[in-house]
Parts: structure tokens; sequence; C-alpha cells
């Protein structure tokens, strides 16, 4: 519309400097267009084989770039929707960035940032990347570069430490003559080798292989002593679990795991399904504590554990229901509890009941006398 304006004035009033400006404007937007479509040939959407990780109000994490490969700077927008398996609403997301000359996967815009803070809730979020534009310098034209993938999501909560005294106390709990309470003498990861397709996710030592873009994987060596604390989570019978209260039990659980590790313990996670099956997830290291929380979302999100679904590899055969039953008023005494009422117990004694609006004020400030 402005080059015809421009054109008319110029014929109108016979001004060669109007009709040469006409022409110029002419010029840049066909420069604009074509330039457009130049860029677009030099960015690419990287998108893992591996569901990506990604943790609420952090900064870090594996998960989707664009990388730059041509010889000028580019702008992206990146269209998505997104849901969770337990809604079947699905909501639209953008995420826009810059790219520098050849910025590779090393340096390129990592999509993760925005994800963290555009996906509402924990858990696994299922994504669907529709479309990818990148913008001439003006934003007046944009190359369209259709992408039709789908991958999942999956959403750590933010980083809380519940902190924790033992009152003198040296160890948690230890394995009995029969061996049935907790794993017994556990490994320390001694070195890491490269990821081999068909290797269980839960080994992928995540941060290092967010760090270099090649997923590699912990070796264990010899046992070590440790001292333990085991964690009984109570998810009630299949009743009805709103998003915000699941949102404040994963968040608190998280809390009282870091608490547990930097105190230098080991925890054990336990806990039932709707299948009447026993879960029981050890806990050593912060990659540990993740892989705990995955399982916990599979468990509570109905997610299939088969193949490429699993998102921590292969199935762990949980018990079942009759063989907790034997343990379980042996068990529930000691250790910490936590139900779905965010009510966190420490051998049958109520600890704190959280507030499920302020929960994450009371992580930061509290201080638990165990």
């Amino acid at each position: 519309m402005l080059i015809l304006i421009t054109w008319y004035l110029a014929g109108m009033y016979r001004a060669p400097a109007l009709m040469a400006l006409s022409i110029a404007q002419l010029m840049l937007f066909i420069g604009l267009f074509v330039l457009s479509r130049y860029l677009a040939g030099g960015v690419k959407l990287r998108i893992p084989d591996a569901p990506i990780r990604v943790r609420k109000r952090a900064e870090d994490g594996q998960g989707l770039y664009v990388e730059n490969t041509g010889k000028l700077p580019a702008a992206f927008l990146l269209r998505l929707k997104y849901c969770y398996p337990e809604s079947t609403e699905k909501k639209d997301r953008e995420h826009c960035g810059e790219l520098g000359w050849r910025e590779t996967v090393e340096r390129g815009e990592r999509i993760t940032p925005q994800l963290n803070r555009g996906l509402p809730w924990c858990g696994v979020a299922e994504l669907s990347i529709k479309e990818l534009r990148i913008y001439d310098y003006l934003f007046l034209f944009c190359a369209k570069k259709r992408v039709s993938a789908k991958l999942k999501a999956v959403v750590l909560p933010a980083r809380h430490s519940l902190s924790l005294s033992w009152e003198g106390r040296t160890g948690g709990w230890e394995e009995d003559t029969e061996g049935s309470l907790h794993p017994g003498d556990s490994t320390q990861p001694r070195w890491l080798k490269e990821y081999v397709p068909g290797e269980p996710y839960r080994a992928i030592h995540w941060k290092l292989s967010a760090r270099t873009d090649q997923l590699w994987v912990k070796e264990y060596g010899q046992e070590s002593e440790e001292r333990w604390e085991q964690i009984f989570l109570f998810l009630g019978e299949g009743e009805p679990w709103s998003m915000q209260s699941r949102e404040a039990f994963y968040h608190i659980l998280s809390a009282l795991l870091t608490g547990i590790l930097e105190d230098g313990r080991s925890a054990m996670a336990v806990w039932d399904d709707a299948e009447g099956r026993v879960h029981r997830m050890e806990a050593h290291d912060e990659e540990d504590m993740e892989t705990v929380l995955l399982e916990l979302y599979q468990t509570l999100q109905g997610i299939p554990k088969s193949g490429e679904n699993d998102l921590n590899g292969k199935d762990r055969n949980p018990e079942d229901r009759s063989e907790w039953n034997e343990k379980e008023e042996r068990m529930r005494g000691e250790g910490f509890g936590l139900n779905r009422n965010l009510e966190l117990f420490y051998n049958g004694r109520l600890l704190h009941r959280f507030d499920v609006q302020e929960y994450e004020e009371e992580l930061e400030q509290l201080s638990l006398l165990i």
C-alpha cells in the first residue's frame, strides 16, 4: 500500500524524487521477501529422540534447540500446542527468539527456558510442534517451515529444599535379615559412557547430557554403605485429585528428597498404584531424584510403560498388592509419610500440614526437627 501511494503521488505531481522513492521501496520489499527465504534455509529446529526435561522457573534443562547455520542473524517464532494426559484440552504456545550467525546447537537459542515458564503444571506434557517462522529484519515477511513432530516434556518442580534436623540421629533404616524393606548396600556411579539405544533412560546423566548435547550413561562400581530414609506416598484409591493439589504434592516431595540428599543420606520412595502394585525407587543423587518423580508421574497420569512411551526405560516389575499388604503395617510407622492432603509424617508423627496455596513459602521457611 505504501508503494502504491508513493507511486500515485509521484505520477500526480510528476516528482522524480517520489518516483525514485517508490522504486526504492519496491526493491526493499522484494529484498526483504527474498531475505526471509534465505534466512529460513539456515534455521533448523533440533528435536531430541528422548523426552525432554524442563524445570519450573529454571533457565537450564535439556530441551529443544533452534540453530542457525547461515551467515546472517535471524529471528524466529515457534508455534506449538501442549496438553496433559489427564486433560483433553489443548493450548497454544508461541516462543520467539533471535539467533546470531552460525549459532549451532552449542551456541544456539534454547527453547527450554521458555518452556519452563510456559508449561503450567508438573508432570508429563505432550507437545505438538506445528510451525517455525523465520522473519526478515523489519518483520514484514516470514518464511514458514512446516514441522510435524510430537514429543513429551517432563516438567519437574521448582527447586526447593526442606530443612531437616535429625536431633543427633546418625542414620535412617537398614536392611533386615529378610532383606524385604530396602535395597541393602547401594552402588555409586564410578564412571560415564556414551548412551547406547536400548539402555534405560533412568541411567542417563541428564545434567552432563544437557551441557554437552550428548547422552551419557552412569556406570556403577563397588558397593558402599549409606544412610537411608524411606518415604511412603499415600496416593488414595483413585479419587479425583485437582491439578493444584497434585502440583503441591510434587513440590513437597521434591523438596523433601532434596533435603534428605543434602544431609548426605539416600532415600527410597514407596507407593502403590491403581492396579495394586508397589513401586520402590531409590534416590542417591539429583538424577535419581528426578527419576523417582518420572516414575510417580507415570503412576498418577496413567502413562503406558512400554517401549518408547516409558519415560524411565524398562519396567521395574513393581510388587503385587498382596506382598505390600503383608508389610504395610510394619512399614507405615517407619520413616516419612506424605499423603494427598499434603500432611507430612515421620514415624507416625505429624510434622506439618501444608497449605495448597502457600506451600512454596512454607518450604522456604520451614525447619523441621525429626
